[in-house]
């Protein structure tokens, strides 16, 4: 019989009790690539799994990319964002992800699922589903973000501080800011739990 495997992210989420009688499986996959712009429509980008989500919300605000601005500072990587459907202040990652790419542990193939294939509810998805949960090992992840300013402030007094510290200028990178800073007020510090 062959060792049980184990695919984990930034592991975050885990707390091992015992030793693990397996093999456990980290991504090094780390890319972050435009591979779609056109004149209208959105700008695909092309993340691999092992990126810190939070440094791809960072480069996208960088980039004036919107869509990911609301998602800074969640801990974890690209990988186990697509399989958790992590969200926050009113946006789910969901909302902007075109193609979730992986392997296929049973067939042994690259395989990619397509935002409706992926079968997204509130922190849920098929990846988790106990029947095929461990088979597929996501390797990137395609995000679907715009160049056209589209914030998402209805989340509780998110307009308020956005527009309170942005003075009118709002970016990906404003929000992004107030975002972390609300993140830090609220909740322990994820580098030193």
């Amino acid at each position: 019989l062959a060792r049980p495997v184990l695919h984990i992210g930034g592991g975050s989420n885990l707390l091992f009790t015992d030793d693990f009688k397996g093999t456990v499986l980290h991504s090094n996959i780390n890319f972050i690539e435009i591979i779609n712009e056109e004149a209208t429509g959105p700008v695909l980008v092309s993340v691999g799994a092992g990126v810190v989500f939070d440094d791809f919300c960072d480069w996208a605000a960088k980039e004036g990319l919107w869509g990911a601005e609301n998602l800074s500072y969640i801990p974890g990587e690209v990988g186990a964002s697509a399989v958790q459907n992590i969200g926050a202040y009113g946006v789910e990652v969901k909302d902007i992800i075109h193609k979730v790419y992986c392997y296929d542990t049973v067939e042994e193939e690259f395989v990619s699922f397509s935002l409706e294939e992926c079968g997204y509810g509130y922190r849920d998805s098929i990846f988790k589903k106990p029947e095929i949960k461990g088979r597929y090992i996501v390797t990137h992840v395609v995000f679907a973000l715009s160049r056209e300013a589209n914030p998402q402030l209805g989340y509780g007094h998110l307009r308020d501080a956005v527009m309170e510290a942005a003075n009118q200028n709002i970016t990906p990178a404003a929000i992004r800011k107030v975002i972390i800073k609300i993140r830090k007020e609220k909740l322990p510090e994820p580098s030193v739990m």
